[in-house]
Order: C-alpha cells, then structure tokens, then sequence
C-alpha cells in the first residue's frame, strides 16, 4: 500500500526495487493489463501468488490510498479493492484467480492487505472479503496490516485456510 505514498512513481520504483533483488513481484503490474499475479514452482508444483490491497474511503469520487487520491494511471498498476466498490473489485479478484489457473497453478495464495490498524479481531468486511473469496476456490487467504496477530479459520467445505493477520515481524513502537 505504501509504494502508492509517491503514486504512479512510487508504485515503479517498488517494483523496479524487488525485480532487482530477483524476488517475484505480485500486486502491481509493469503495465496496464499485464498479470499482476507470481507463479512459483514448489517442488513441481505450481503455486500463484495474488496481492491485493485495501483502499481508503472515496474522496470527491476519486479512489484513495491511504488518504491519497490514485490517478487512473497508478489504478491501472495496482491490484485493490475498497468498501465502496467491493463487488466490482472482487470480480477482479475471480478473474485473477481463474488466470492464474490457467496458467497452471494448483496451489492459489491470495494476500490482503486489510483490516484495522492494532485490532486483534478481524471485522465484518475481513470475514466477507474471505468468504466470497473462498468460494472462487483458493486455498489460502492470508492477510496484513493491522499489526497484529489475528484469528485464523479454516473453512472445511471449501478447503480454505485463512489467516486474517499474520501481525508484524517487527514492530512499529505502537502497543
């Protein structure tokens, strides 16, 4: 969500920054149209990575990320979704989820980055978010940003795991 804070620059040099350092690059996109989705190779198995990250409220009918209007250009590299547009988004997400499949994943790993910030429970938005998704037949949901450790379920019937919030690695001094 941060590589946005310089928008559609920000968003090419945080790429630019992880290619360099050969790591695989899910969530943002080159150019427009382009996947924005890693295929790992796992043992011989194929594993899709997808990223998607929680916009902030519209501001005078633009989108917004943290507070800062996006312009089509930076919209266009970056995978998101907000509350405002939430089922329009997630169909974005199932378009994803069915390209990846077609490029052979068999494993589908869906990050979010969501939720409220030092909230130890996910909430409602989370938990629906998960379930739609869920049902377009991923195997993991595995969220971020709210700075802790949140609940994790897993759904038997759609043989979903699903991790709200893996907390962070280090902390950012608030408690």
């Amino acid at each position: 969500n941060h590589s946005h804070d310089s928008n559609r620059a920000g968003i090419v040099k945080t790429r630019k920054a992880v290619e360099e350092r050969n790591l695989k690059v899910a969530g943002t996109r080159k150019v427009p149209g382009e996947k924005a989705y890693a295929i790992l190779d796992v043992q011989g198995v194929k594993v899709a990575i997808l990223n998607f990250t929680y916009e902030t409220a519209e501001k005078n009918g633009k989108r917004t990320l943290n507070n800062r209007p996006m312009t089509p250009e930076a919209k266009a590299l970056l995978n998101s979704f907000c509350f405002e547009s939430v089922e329009s988004d997630l169909d974005a997400v199932r378009q994803e989820v069915a390209a990846a499949r077609e490029d052979g994943a068999r494993i589908i790993l869906v990050y979010y980055h969501w939720g409220n910030e030092y909230e130890r429970y996910s909430n409602v938005f989370q938990k629906y978010v998960a379930w739609k998704t869920a049902h377009m037949g991923v195997d993991a949901i595995i969220g971020t940003h709210s700075h802790y450790v949140q609940t994790v379920e897993y759904d038997p019937e759609q043989n979903t795991f699903v991790a709200y919030s893996l907390g962070d690695f280090f902390g950012d001094g608030k408690k």
